[in-house]
């Protein structure tokens, strides 16, 4: 009975984290197609192309063609902080 228990306890624990993390990115994605559509409104293409959480932080990669180019970017979300980068150079935070 007592491993049972512990097994149910090990299950719920086990759970919440994962919808803890489930909730994370989705608000990190909320976040970043917002800004992304907001800072690339022009742009002919938005394309979400990874979602990666750890630690707390979620990170999402991006490709966006505008005019013939084809820019890559990085959202990070950390603790409710958005910060975009795009090819290595920072280019809003918020």
């Amino acid at each position: 009975m007592k491993k049972l228990i512990t097994a149910a306890v090990a299950v719920a624990v086990t759970g919440f984290a994962f919808s803890a993390n489930a909730d994370d990115k989705s608000e990190a994605l909320t976040m970043c197609k917002a800004y992304v559509k907001e800072t690339y409104a022009d742009a002919d293409l938005r394309k979400v192309n990874r979602i990666k959480a750890r630690r707390g932080a979620v990170e999402i990669k991006y490709t966006i063609k505008q005019d013939d180019n084809r820019i890559k970017g990085v959202c990070l979300v950390d603790n409710g902080e958005l910060t975009f980068t795009t090819d290595g150079v920072e280019v809003a935070a918020k």
